[in-house]
């Protein structure tokens, strides 16, 4: 894959992205309105509030204003760029490799590890984040490693690219990114995304190329 051409949503023009820094600034002003009243007053105390009413009110206006322009501007947009930005950007599958593609990703995590073949992928126990298996599918991937030293060690999940329904790449600003596999008989599962940029290119164009499966990307893969 040329690497110019990086994983990554056509970039939003900046007339409808919402002014985060001065979104944050206003904000500011909202919570810090009665020390207005206090410094306008010279006294802390309640005798006069309308200090503090006036720079909260005029705060939030400026608030909904920057809003409502940047969503206005949002829907002016092509049709296509606002569906990659509401249901995702589709990359199809690429032609299969000549060489036989079995590698295993590291993701950077302790033992997170996902293997890509030409079968399927396989994923160790630390690369799971989220889960939703119905009944037939848990009992039909799931293999269990043997006992070592009288440790039973958790089962590894091999999954068969004809089992996979979607592959997506998300983001989680409250833990970590991850890729949801979407199973073609119900259910899902969600396990890590690499932490080197590199390393995420090479395992989606494996996924690509290898797996013969599309991708969709609900965010944007750094360069």
């Amino acid at each position: 894959m040329d690497r110019s051409q990086y994983y990554g949503r056509t970039p939003l023009p900046k007339s409808a992205k919402f002014p985060l820094a001065l979104a944050g600034l206003l904000w500011m002003a909202v919570i810090f309105s009665p020390f207005v009243a206090f410094t306008v007053n010279g006294v802390v105390d309640d005798s006069n509030w309308m200090p503090a009413y006036v720079t909260a009110g005029l705060s939030l206006l400026l608030l909904a204003l920057l809003h409502g322009r940047a969503v206005a501007n949002y829907f002016r947009l092509p049709k296509a760029l606002r569906d990659e930005y509401q249901f995702g950007k589709l990359y199809p599958a690429t032609p299969r490799p000549s060489s036989r593609g079995d590698r295993a990703f590291d993701l950077g995590s302790k033992r997170a590890v996902v293997r890509v073949s030409e079968d399927g992928v396989q994923v160790s126990p630390a690369a799971f984040l989220r889960t939703d298996f119905r009944s037939a599918i848990e009992g039909t991937h799931l293999k269990h490693t043997s006992a070592l030293g009288g440790q039973q060690y958790k089962p590894h999940l091999f999954v068969a690219w004809r089992d996979i329904k979607k592959w997506e790449v998300r983001d989680d600003s409250d833990g970590p990114d991850y890729y949801r596999l979407i199973l073609a008989k119900g259910g899902y599962i969600c396990i890590r995304r690499p932490s080197r940029a590199q390393d995420e290119y090479e395992l989606l164009d494996a996924v690509r190329g290898v797996g013969q499966m599309a991708v969709r990307l609900l965010c944007d893969v750094p360069r």
